[in-house]
């Protein structure tokens, strides 16, 4: 059975559909649209039981509660992509309050090393993967921030104590700070940061990693080593 359509609304571009929605097929232009009411009622669960099918872009409220705007295919049960392009995109809230975001929106911590350590680089004139290290999982195409802190006990007088990261055992950042103690076992503290542009997709090992010119070194154990991996998302 074909459904008539009236000539005033097919020549606007609208019809009525038999679930009581109002079909608008050609552009709208208006000065304001408003969602008075949540499509779901009852004891419906929305957006999955919401009024319509396919994919669409759609404004909720739910009185004295919230509004939302929301991309959503019911066929699928999915969520989909919703893109907001402007020269200039605000976010302000009117009262006072911040921005809510998921969390791990803008970074997530990867993984971590804290604890007191007393490792000491086997030998001079070389750099040296360190007990301070940690696995994380990275993303292909991710940048990975890279932090570091502790202190270091020099134990001969001159010597020069220069700290980076490996990533898989191999240098990937060197001589991001160098440290020297104006006496024999004296401590200098260090605390560096890089970021790694480049990780493939996987598991990945990154440690700090040290090397003294002359005699001896290593990590004090009367203060916290530190080491902490987060993936920038923004």
């Amino acid at each position: 059975m074909t459904q008539a359509v009236a000539y005033r609304e097919s020549q606007s571009g609208q019809e009525g559909a038999s679930s009581g929605l109002i079909i608008h097929r050609g552009p709208l232009t208006a000065a304001l649209v408003r969602a008075i009411g949540s499509p779901a009622t009852n004891s419906a669960t929305w957006p999955r039981d919401g009024q319509g099918s396919g994919s669409s872009m759609e404004l909720a409220h739910t009185p004295k509660a919230f509004s939302s705007i929301q991309s959503y295919d019911r066929d699928t049960a999915t969520w989909m992509p919703l893109y907001l392009n402007a020269s200039v995109l605000g976010l302000n809230t009117q009262t006072g309050n911040p921005v809510n975001m998921p969390a791990g929106s803008a970074q997530a911590l990867l993984g971590y090393y804290r604890a007191t350590s007393s490792w000491a680089a086997p030998a001079a004139g070389q750099w040296y993967e360190s007990a301070a290290q940690a696995n994380a999982t990275c993303r292909a195409g991710s940048v990975i921030r890279l932090e570091a802190c502790g202190t270091a006990v020099i134990g001969t007088l001159g010597a020069v104590w220069y700290t980076g990261f490996m990533r898989d055992g191999n240098l990937l950042f060197d001589t991001q700070q160098a440290v020297q103690p104006p006496a024999a076992n004296g401590l200098a503290g260090f605390s560096i940061i890089a970021y790694d542009l480049s990780p493939l997709a996987g598991v990945h090992r990154y440690a700090i990693c040290c090397f003294i010119n002359s005699g001896t070194g290593s990590f004090w154990s009367g203060s916290y080593t530190s080491l902490w991996i987060t993936e920038q998302r923004a």
